[in-house]
């Protein structure tokens, strides 16, 4: 099944991506829920084929982020998912 080879870390960030569904996912609140390394793990989701979006956030403070979310209409399974062309990037 996808996602058994993923690291425990990359599983974590799978699952909470997938709780999130359209939502967007920071790097501070995937490390916030107990994501140690947020950025290795969502690079290690890319690699396994997992597809995601990186949008640019702005906080109450007017601060930029990016969120992460999913980009995938199989539900993140790589295994059903249509050939990556490349993850979006959104301003």
């Amino acid at each position: 099944m996808p996602g058994d080879a993923l690291g425990t870390e990359a599983a974590h960030a799978l699952e909470l991506l997938r709780g999130r569904g359209d939502e967007l996912l920071t790097i501070a609140e995937l490390h916030a829920d107990g994501v140690r390394a947020p950025a290795q793990a969502l690079y290690e989701l890319e690699l396994a084929g997992y597809r995601l979006d990186r949008i640019r956030t702005h906080g109450a403070a007017g601060v930029g982020a990016l969120g992460y979310r999913l980009n995938d209409p199989s539900g993140g399974d790589p295994a059903r998912a249509a050939p990556a062309g490349g993850s979006r990037t959104s301003s």
